[in-house]
């Protein structure tokens, strides 16, 4: 048999059987930035949700996740993205990585604010989004 037709023929036979497996198909990450402040989402369980917001860490502002629900939401990693280019001070962004662990409801809520700051002054800003994480078995 040609070389070149196995492997098409192959990926097809494979495309097919998973078809009929629907626990192994693969769940869409999410992608949130601050233009999804107050936004809804609805996923399965086992999705992962990635937040990207501006940050600069050079101020003492960072993101801070309040009042996590992690028996629905874990939050897998926190990391900040600086720019490859500009001056010296220049922003980056912080990325938060979330993953639907159960079924439920759960609010990712973060804000920018200074760590030594006492909680009584409000954040310079915040982030919101509502996750309803469904059974994939359903």
């Amino acid at each position: 048999m040609n070389a070149k037709r196995f492997v098409p023929l192959a990926v097809m036979t494979l495309l097919v059987w998973l078809t009929g497996c629907p626990d192994l198909t693969p769940v869409a990450d999410i992608q949130l930035d601050e233009d999804d402040h107050g936004t809804a989402v609805l996923t399965p369980v086992g999705t992962k949700i990635t937040v990207t917001l501006p940050s600069n860490v050079t101020t003492g502002y960072a993101w801070e996740l309040i009042d996590p629900d992690t028996s629905i939401l874990e939050n897998t990693g926190q990391d900040y993205v600086a720019p490859l280019f500009g001056a010296t001070g220049t922003g980056g962004n912080e990325v938060w990585e979330f993953t639907a662990r159960a079924a439920g409801s759960a609010t990712i809520r973060l804000e920018y604010r200074r760590s030594w700051e006492d909680d009584s002054i409000d954040p310079a800003d915040t982030f919101q989004a509502n996750v309803q994480v469904t059974d994939a078995s359903l």
